[in-house]
């Protein structure tokens, strides 16, 4: 989940979704799903560089989703991740993984 102020955006692997055609997204997905739990994809953002030549530090995409049943589905998960604004160059920064 990537927070907006929809609640609807979901962030994922860009070579999950560049194929095209129609996705869904279901939260928690565990082999079965019931319709209401199925979120379409209305809109995908892809960068440019993973869309001009797959380029690995560009393997990311923003889908916009919804359901018939309505809400946002970050009301639904919880919370969600926020972006911020990339720290100034050569600012020290700490990573924890």
């Amino acid at each position: 989940m990537l927070h907006s102020a929809a609640g609807n955006l979901v962030l994922t692997a860009a070579h999950c979704l560049s194929a095209g055609g129609p996705a869904r997204f279901v939260p928690g997905f565990a082999s079965k799903a019931a319709p209401d739990d199925m979120w379409s994809v209305d809109a995908l953002y892809l960068d440019p560089r993973w869309l001009a030549n797959k380029d690995p530090l560009a393997d990311y995409a923003i889908a916009r989703v919804s359901r018939p049943a309505g809400g946002p589905v970050e009301a639904l998960v919880g919370s969600a991740l926020t972006l911020g604004t990339a720290p100034a160059r050569g600012t020290q920064v700490n990573v924890v993984a």
